[in-house]
């Protein structure tokens, strides 16, 4: 099985992680008098980019083509392990002020200065859609006509990390903005969420484990290649 990785989409991922470590310190350098608060929160972000460029460059890329472990391992960071570092990193200043002025015009004034595309883009922030969003994004791609799909095309493959990292990045935030009401959330909304979360996780990889029969053909070949046999992968 071709991997996303030899299709050169790793290069497009380095570039842009690349930009955004660059926006960030560029940020970073501007706040003049950093203090270990600010380093530590530094330290957690280049932390989570790290683990993207592990998720999408090297190695993880490489085999996720080939061993469904493998890529569920990958998913696990592109949705959890690296939102959750983003957002508890609190980015938003730093890369704001990094920004070059004519970009951040572009990406940031005009959009939430329109009211119609500002409550567009919170929409997907909202306690229950970033909910529904993180669990349905991975049902979804667990069923296996569509995760099989994900190995034979690499655009649609992108658009599956693409649509992990996005509802990642909307729940994490969510949770870690620990701003008062109305712009934050209860600590018990986000307390449900996070068992929600947890709930489907168990029940979906319970599901996996367990089951008797191969879901995944596609992986049948590369699987055996490594010493696995598919149901043992899976």
């Amino acid at each position: 099985m071709t991997s996303v990785a030899s299709t050169g989409t790793e290069g497009a991922a380095t570039a842009l992680l690349v930009l955004i470590a660059a926006f960030y310190m560029r940020g970073l350098k501007r706040r003049r008098g950093a203090d270990g608060r600010m380093i530590a929160r530094a330290i957690i972000f280049v932390s989570g980019l790290v683990l993207f460029a592990i998720a999408l460059v090297w190695p993880l890329p490489w085999l996720s083509g080939s061993l469904f472990f493998v890529h569920e391992g990958q998913i696990f960071i592109l949705r959890m392990i690296g939102p959750l570092l983003i957002a508890l990193s609190r980015p938003q200043g730093l890369l704001l002020v990094g920004l070059p002025r004519p970009m951040k015009r572009a990406l940031v004034v005009r959009p939430l200065t329109n009211a119609r595309v500002r409550t567009i883009l919170g929409l997907p922030t909202k306690p229950i859609t970033a909910t529904a969003l993180l669990i349905g994004v991975l049902v979804f791609w667990q069923i296996p006509r569509f995760h099989d799909l994900s190995l034979a095309s690499p655009w649609i493959d992108l658009v599956m990390h693409l649509t992990f990292l996005l509802s990642g990045l909307a729940f994490w935030l969510r949770i870690f903005d620990l701003r008062p009401d109305p712009k934050g959330t209860p600590f018990g909304i986000r307390l449900m969420m996070l068992w929600l979360t947890m709930l489907s996780g168990i029940a979906l990889g319970s599901y996996t484990t367990l089951k008797q029969t191969v879901l995944y053909e596609a992986y049948g070949l590369g699987v055996r290649a490594y010493g696995f046999t598919p149901l043992g992968d899976e």
